[in-house]
């Protein structure tokens, strides 16, 4: 939740309008483009305090454009409809001069953002005329039809990125007389001297300072906090500069010459802090939720040492599937599990159902990690905006936490089948450029978005998968693998048993053998595949082999049996078979029993 979720309904604007079919209002958005590069583009050796820093940036810079801008045209925070995680929605006046002056302001935002970062980031906007016939659903145009014209002008942006700066500074866009023959050793740009890029430094004093500090200022004045050094500036872009400070509760002052205004990191009582002042008026108070605020001060090797077995470090990217049709569409009203054709769809609803979503990620996942012993010193959030997650920590963590996470986006939701998360997890070295174990996980949380599965009704879903190993299952799924992981793991863990382990690889491979040969033979369907590959050698191979060791180990026989009646049935709320998901199982408990030196 942003410093400027709306708090309270926002239908005042549309009672206040006397001619309703006039285009009096322009919904604009501002998208920070770039944020993936920006965020993960770093190696190893640049640690989690500029990771940390760099995520942070990204939350607190969206909140800034976003007042910044409103305050450009004279109005209130109630015009800010959202920000949060690299975008921002304002409702701003439709006037002679609007249009104009917003693309002037981009143009001096991003020449700034390409001196500051070299390109890495770019502000692209759009915005689309409103009536208030279309805010009350009186006109032929919806908002479905509103923001998806929206959504077309910002991707229409990325066509012509820089063309305003290009056009009139050719040299700095393109130009080549200054060669800088040294390499940044975080996040490998060119610097003149040194080790690291101005970037980088100031991202990682961010990352260092924000654990121990409850506040951020912000002001339009350099010296509205005395003998304290600004951690970041705005300037020459908009009408009035902007300072930035991270303080800590004993440093917010009791007097001040200056307006400023104090963002509460993660705490609500924040409305105290302007009647510490003698002029309250000067002074503003806000929450700002941020999920990657505690304190975790490791290196990536460190936390892979974490782990379980294999010494290895885990990476989950997960997001809300179709969150896009989400805001165009609108909900579906669900009473008793049942859908109503009714859809609830406003632009107020719109900016309720961003702010909730906003604080689950930046709030309540994080909580999720802090209060459970088992992931607070192994876990931690890298970002979180939006609907977006980053996590990082010891490998055989991330799976669990991903599903619990999940569960609690369920309650969350109320169950509503709207809402579905995808994602996906990614196992890596230590010292693995932690932008390309990015990528992996992208690349996994994409397969898991691709992912098609039937359930026992029939019906045939598609997203709200995870994708673990390099499997995509749908989580119903991996709740039940979870249990049957667990309940072997015990055993497996026993050196009298661990052969076991081995048996079922052995299983696994014969019928990933079997369903690659079937796979070629074009002229079968692939209902004729599944039910062939039922019947395969692999079957009777697997009956012979775990046979003969439970005959060995009778006192194992049960869970030899429960594993035969997995291995051969179907997933309880799915069609498919449980021997597709042993190879995975057998890949898991393998990690995890796995001896390996720290």
């Amino acid at each position: 939740m942003s410093a400027s979720s709306p708090i309270y309904p926002i239908y005042g604007w549309a009672l206040a309008i006397q001619d309703r079919s006039a285009k009096k209002f322009l919904l604009f958005c501002g998208d920070i483009s770039g944020i993936q590069k920006f965020v993960y583009q770093i190696s190893s050796k640049g640690a989690y305090r500029t990771l940390k820093g760099r995520s942070f940036f990204i939350q607190l810079f969206s909140e800034i454009l976003a007042r910044n801008f409103v305050s450009e045209f004279s109005l209130s925070l109630p015009n800010i409809l959202y920000a949060s995680g690299g975008k921002f929605y304002l409702l701003l006046p439709n006037t002679e001069h609007t249009e104009s002056k917003l693309s002037n302001l981009t143009d001096r935002l991003n020449a700034w953002l390409f001196k500051k970062f070299s390109g890495d980031l770019y502000v692209r906007i759009g915005f689309e005329a409103l009536s208030g016939a279309d805010l009350s659903k009186k006109n032929g145009q919806t908002l479905y039809d509103i923001w998806d014209m929206l959504t077309r002008k910002l991707m229409f942006e990325d066509r012509k990125r820089y063309q305003s700066l290009a056009a009139t500074d050719y040299e700095l866009v393109f130009g080549t007389n200054k060669f800088k023959t040294m390499s940044c050793r975080v996040c490998h740009s060119s610097i003149e001297s040194g080790e690291q890029c101005r970037t980088c430094k100031d991202m990682e004093e961010m990352g260092r300072v924000l654990p121990n500090n409850s506040f951020v200022a912000v002001s339009e004045k350099q010296e509205a906090i005395e003998g304290n050094r600004h951690i970041f500036e705005l300037k020459g872009v908009f009408s009035k500069d902007t300072y930035v400070w991270i303080l800590p509760a004993e440093q917010i002052l009791s007097s001040t010459s200056t307006p400023i205004t104090f963002l509460s990191i993660n705490d609500v009582n924040f409305s105290s802090i302007p009647l510490r002042f003698p002029y309250p008026e000067r002074v503003n108070s806000c929450l700002f939720v941020l999920g990657s605020n505690y304190s975790f001060d490791k290196t990536f090797e460190e936390i892979a040492n974490e782990s379980k077995g294999i010494k290895r470090l885990g990476i989950l990217r997960l997001d809300v599937d179709d969150l896009g049709k989400i805001f165009s569409l609108g909900l579906k009203s669900y009473r008793h599990k049942k859908a109503v054709s009714k859809r609830f769809y406003s632009l107020g609803r719109i900016t309720t159902l961003s702010s909730q979503l906003n604080l689950f990620f930046g709030a309540i996942v994080p909580q999720i990690i802090v209060s459970d012993s088992s992931f607070s010193k192994r876990v931690t959030v890298v970002y979180s905006g939006g609907d977006d997650l980053f996590l990082l920590g010891a490998w055989d963590a991330i799976p669990h936490i991903a599903f619990r996470i999940r569960k609690t986006f369920q309650e969350f939701t109320c169950f509503n089948p709207c809402f579905g998360l995808s994602g996906g997890i990614t196992i890596t070295g230590g010292k693995f450029p932690i932008y390309k174990g990015a990528e992996l996980a992208g690349d996994a949380e994409t397969k898991a978005k691709k992912n098609k599965y039937r359930t026992k009704d029939g019906s045939v879903r598609n997203k709200n998968s995870l994708t673990f190993l390099d499997v995509p299952i749908a989580w119903p799924e991996f709740e039940e693998l979870i249990g049957i992981y667990n309940h072997i793991l015990d055993l497996l863990s026993n050196e009298r048993f661990y052969p076991l382990l081995r048996r079922l690889r052995d299983i696994a491979y014969l019928w990933e053998k079997d369903k690659l040969f079937f796979r070629e033979k074009i002229t079968l369907s692939i209902q004729e595949v599944k039910d062939r590959l039922m019947a395969e050698k692999w079957r009777w191979r697997m009956v012979y082999s775990l046979g003969r060791f439970s005959e060995k180990y009778s006192e194992i026989e049960n869970k030899i049996d429960k594993i035969q009646s997995f291995t051969t049935g179907t997933m309880e709320a799915t069609d498919r078979n449980g021997i597709e998901f042993l190879g995975l199982l057998s890949r898991w408990w393998e990690l995890t029993l796995r001896k390996e030196t720290a």
